[in-house]
């Protein structure tokens, strides 16, 4: 695994290299880093890792829920370096300008981008089995694991991860036999839990991973019933919604699901997106941006055509003798 592509400083806009993993271990994660080749605009696209499908000890078996999916851009230097990690199921993607084993290990001021994990589905033993999925995700904030009802009974999957907090974990209804979810934590989702009551055997589904994990499901047993709820998804980050260069404003944004399907690995695609100058030079020089009477042009239009740097220095001395302005330079 690893990368897969190329860019080079001769790479045209809309380049691509891909990041995915070599571990398949869940909560897992493999981190490597990247070196811009060039100035320009970088777009990431982040694919948290679907969750694990509930314990295959189990004879009842749900699946996880689904990656989300985080989209974002920066504004690199000719040689700057980045840090990209993504994992195997319940492991989110990343992107930040510090390394670590693993999201949490990761300063969280550090952060430019998450995509949180799908939180992983439950499993159960017993003559009948009640198991749930569990949430996707990503988003500000992950997908709650599925919550299961018998009766008056309410069985809940764990809750997912927001931008300030861990989701909490599922717990069993009043009066039942059971075992209640564990929270989740700053870029880990809370642990699955173990219950077992008259040889009756359920495992609640892990949290995912996330800017803020996913909270694992609670597991319960009633009579000939085991119950194994969902973990919840980890939630997605992003460190500026937007950045605006040459003119130009490239928003990022982060969703539930879209991401890796249940029980896939992520994965961090790095796109050469855009130049860091207009398309117009001053003197054999690029210009990042243009002054006009104290306000920045967002375009050149000449004759209802955009006018490119092979024109610009032709251009910009006929339309000042043509228009009286004095010779100067742009900003």
């Amino acid at each position: 695994m690893g990368w897969s592509g190329n860019l080079t400083s001769g790479s045209a806009p809309g380049s691509a290299i891909t990041f995915t993993p070599d571990t398949t271990t869940m909560g897992g994660y493999t981190v490597s880093s990247f070196t811009a080749p060039k100035k320009g605009v970088y777009k990431f696209t982040l694919k948290g890792s679907g969750g694990a499908t509930g314990d295959s000890s189990r004879t009842g078996r749900a699946e996880g829920g689904e990656g989300g999916l985080t989209d974002g851009y920066l504004l690199l230097e000719s040689g700057a370096k980045v840090y990209v990690g993504a994992g195997g199921p319940c492991s989110a993607a990343f992107v930040s300008s510090s390394t670590g084993t693993a999201l949490s290990a990761v300063t969280q001021a550090n952060l430019y981008f998450v995509a949180g994990a799908g939180g992983q589905g439950g499993a159960s033993g017993g003559k009948y089995q009640k198991v749930s999925v569990g949430g996707a995700g990503g988003g500000t904030t992950g997908a709650d694991g599925v919550t299961l009802t018998s009766g008056t009974n309410s069985y809940a999957g764990g809750r997912g991860g927001t931008q300030s907090s861990g989701g909490s974990g599922g717990s069993a209804p009043s009066g039942a036999y059971g075992a209640s979810g564990t929270a989740g934590s700053y870029g880990t989702g809370g642990g699955g839990v173990y219950y077992n009551n008259d040889d009756i055997s359920t495992n609640s589904g892990r949290g995912g991973d996330g800017y803020y994990g996913g909270g694992s499901g609670g597991a319960s047993a009633q009579g000939e019933t085991g119950y194994a709820l969902g973990g919840g998804g980890g939630s997605g980050y992003v460190k500026t919604a937007s950045l605006s260069v040459a003119g130009k404003t490239y928003a990022s944004t982060t969703q539930q699901g879209g991401g890796a399907a249940a029980g896939a690995r992520g994965s961090v695609v790095v796109t050469y997106y855009a130049l860091a100058e207009l398309p117009v030079s001053f003197n054999g020089t690029k210009l990042t941006k243009l002054i006009f009477n104290g306000t920045e042009v967002k375009s050149l239009i000449y004759n209802g055509q955009t006018i490119f740097a092979r024109r610009w220095a032709a251009c910009l001395r006929y339309l000042a003798g043509r228009f009286g302005f004095p010779a100067g330079t742009p900003a």
